[in-house]
């Protein structure tokens, strides 16, 4: 087909594909400076088992499910995103999810995070029900994650059935002991469908230094 109907210039045929940009396995020392990343069928970013990953003053907007996702049944480190502005996804704006290994040394700073999981509807996406603007899932362990000096508001759909709208999420992201704490520090939160700050079985964190507020 003509290629003005498929993409722009310079640009990714974002809605042709499932993720905008996919980093897999061994793939490390990426750094993602000032692009805009949307309209992915699923995810704007989706980064599987690499480590050593940095997004920074990017925008990742209106992806069906989150702006951003790293994740891995092996274990992944040294995720960077900050800078950057994740708005009106159907499921979260950043999230870091683990099913096997280890999840560690992250940080998350600087970020606006807002109306994500607003827009999409929940009628047949049941992930769009499980929404927020950070969310840290970590079943086998997750340690010195760091969110901080991020601005996290009005995300959620109030007619969501499930627990739509959370500011920022540590959802069964377990670190071991103090020495090995996740931190949420500093942040400003407000507006939030749900809570501004859930800790679901999730030892370990050290929350301190947040106003929330509405």
């Amino acid at each position: 087909g003509s290629p003005t109907a498929r993409f722009t210039n310079p640009g990714v045929e974002a809605g042709a594909r499932n993720d905008v940009v996919t980093v897999l396995g061994a793939t490390q020392y990426l750094i993602f400076d000032g692009i805009v990343i949307a309209h992915g069928n699923r995810y704007g970013i989706m980064s599987w088992a690499s480590s050593h990953i940095t997004v920074q003053q990017c925008t990742l907007e209106w992806n069906w499910l989150d702006g951003c996702i790293f994740n891995s049944d092996s274990g992944y480190s040294h995720i960077t995103v900050q800078d950057s502005t994740c708005r009106y996804n159907g499921t979260n704006g950043i999230s870091f999810t683990l099913s096997g290994g280890t999840s560690s040394h992250h940080i998350i700073r600087r970020n606006r995070c807002y109306e994500n999981g607003k827009y999409q509807g929940s009628d047949f996406e049941p992930m769009h029900t499980w929404t927020g603007g950070i969310k840290v899932v970590g079943y086998s362990g997750t340690t010195y994650v760091v969110v901080e000096h991020n601005e996290v508001y009005s995300n959620g759909d109030p007619s969501a059935t499930g627990p739509s709208g959370m500011g920022i999420w540590f959802d069964y992201a377990p670190a071991s002991s103090w020495g090995d704490a996740n931190v949420v520090r500093n942040n400003l939160i407000h507006g939030n469908e749900r809570n501004g700050i859930f800790l679901e079985s999730s030892d370990h964190c050290h929350v301190y230094g947040n106003v929330l507020y509405n």
